[in-house]
């Protein structure tokens, strides 16, 4: 079994579209290495709640968007493939990502 492990936050870029290819990349490489785990560090920093009215939400809405169609596996055959994020954060999840089905969420509360 395969293990793929990647930073949300790093995947992030300020040009139109670039986040987007980037995850598309990454869940891409997932399939091919079926049967596999990705393991999305830090999910709170891409997946936060949608209709926020700051600069960033344009970006974070279209990425968003994204993660939910990867997850999804609209078209793509995501079977063999185990999603599970990480946050320290679960309550700045968009409502979307924590009803997911696929996708496993786990926290650490702090000590």
């Amino acid at each position: 079994m395969s293990f793929v492990t990647a930073k949300l936050s790093e995947l992030s870029s300020k040009w139109v579209g670039e986040s987007e290819k980037n995850m598309a990349s990454l869940f891409e490489t997932a399939r091919r290495n079926k049967p596999c785990i990705l393991f999305l560090d830090e999910i709170d920093s891409l997946a936060g709640q949608r209709g926020d009215s700051s600069a960033n939400a344009p970006w974070r809405n279209d990425a968003v968007n994204q993660l939910l169609t990867e997850i999804d596996g609209t078209g793509a055959g995501n079977e063999g493939v185990l999603v599970v994020g990480a946050t320290n954060m679960p309550w700045l999840l968009d409502v979307a990502v924590t009803r997911r089905e696929g996708l496993r969420i786990s926290f650490r509360a702090a000590p």
